[in-house]
């Protein structure tokens, strides 16, 4: 049985082992890091209710454990730090906005490019692939936690828009309004009962698959829907036809404009994260094997932070 680490030089020797540790490794610790967050948020989720007094366990108990687990999610982040900072790539990473050491550590224990011989490969691998379909009793086309480390990297880049310099999150922020103004012309129509756009009548998600709203109205940072009738009641009286003559338009909701913008935005972060490390590890430049679409047109755009290499004359 493994004991509790408590001495501070074994902690300062494991740090300095963790520049060059182990990939596989790696990608175990990124995933333990995440569980000990669950756990440590769960456990302070916990104490607040034994504080209110909704929760009667022995808070001292709680208490601790969340300090517990809270140091352990600290110690595995130092050793994902010295990994990810004594790495080239990660540097670069790194070096964008919202991209910490645990997130940049868990790409580079995920991402081969000894196997991944184009950015497709890497989306793909990723989830990222709008055409694969995971078919029943077949093997899962994507590496499940590759994809949610990207969610969680596109999550990021979201939180942090705002921030000077946030190349991603302003890629974010452009894509959406790009999203909404095709939304608010009815181009994503044809979406409606694909396997992402199928919503139950109940939800609220379903009324703006069924032209329930003409426009929307920006309010600060969240779009409020202009109904077509005077209230949701009498709107769903209406029918489709008499919805779309009124103006209605068949729209995705807003949490897919969310999720469009933030996978175009991961999408081109993969991007440059391959074509960094394609240049890194051989040391000539990246195969053009990517374009994304944006504004109507479709261009590569450069890694922030990064000077491609050029071919010879």
């Amino acid at each position: 049985m493994t004991s509790i680490i408590t001495d501070n030089e074994l902690r300062k020797a494991l740090r300095q082992e963790a520049e060059l540790m182990h990939a596989d490794t790696a990608r175990y610790l990124v995933d333990a890091y995440y569980q000990m967050q669950t756990m440590r948020i769960m456990m302070e989720g916990r104490e607040r209710a034994q504080e209110q007094g909704v929760d009667r366990n022995p808070g001292r108990f709680i208490s601790i454990t969340a300090d517990f687990f809270m140091s352990a999610e600290k110690e595995i982040q130092a050793w994902l730090d010295r990994f990810s900072g004594n790495n080239e790539l990660g540097q670069w990473a790194r070096e964008q906005k919202g991209i910490g050491p645990v997130l940049a550590a868990g790409l580079l224990a995920h991402i081969d490019f000894d196997r991944t011989t184009c950015v497709s490969s890497v989306w793909s691998f990723a989830g990222l692939n709008p055409a694969a379909v995971w078919e029943k009793k077949t093997k899962r086309p994507h590496n499940a936690a590759l994809k949610v480390l990207c969610w969680k990297i596109g999550e990021s880049f979201v939180k942090t828009k705002s921030r000077d310099g946030a190349f991603y999150g302003q890629l974010y922020t452009q894509r959406s309004q790009h999203e909404w103004a095709k939304n608010l012309k009815g181009e994503y129509a044809h979406l409606r009962g694909g396997r992402r756009y199928t919503y139950k009548p109940s939800t609220a998600s379903y009324k703006w698959m069924q032209a329930y709203y003409k426009g929307v109205e920006l309010d600060g940072t969240t779009r409020e829907p202009i109904l077509v009738g005077k209230t949701v009641k009498t709107t769903a009286k209406m029918s489709e036809e008499e919805r779309i003559a009124a103006g209605g338009i068949i729209m995705i909701p807003p949490q897919a404009i969310h999720g469009r913008s933030r996978r175009y935005a991961v999408k081109m972060f993969l991007s440059h994260f391959w074509q960094v490390g394609y240049e890194i590890k051989y040391g000539k430049p990246a195969p053009n094997a990517y374009v994304l679409e944006h504004g109507g047109h479709v261009h590569k755009i450069d890694p922030p932070g990064w000077k491609p290499l050029q071919n010879a004359a």
